[in-house]
């Protein structure tokens, strides 16, 4: 439940201190697709502190976990702040 609840609070428009906050809660949840979930709408909400949890998310259990839209949202925001060893952290290795 939490992470369906985080899925549709991150991919809202809407932005909030409450919301941010709802979010950061989430961001070391111990089930791994809601932490990521809520990394995720932090990321599309440009908060600039969800870098390093973002990060140390990415290597715990790797990219191959990530939903295609999870990685789109992800790959978008670390381009705009111009992060590359996250952008690089999000492409496909191969096989």
């Amino acid at each position: 439940v939490r992470n369906w609840a985080c899925f549709s609070l991150a991919s809202s428009e809407d932005d909030s201190d409450e919301i941010r906050a709802a979010l950061w809660r989430r961001a070391r949840d111990r089930h791994y697709d809601t932490r990521v979930e809520a990394l995720r709408g932090l990321a599309m909400r440009r908060d600039p502190r969800v870098r390093e949890p973002l990060r140390d998310a990415l290597n715990l259990i790797g990219f191959g976990r990530l939903g295609t839209w999870v990685t789109d949202d992800l790959v978008d925001y670390a381009k705009e702040v111009g992060d590359r060893p996250l952008a690089r952290l999000l492409q496909p290795r191969p096989s």
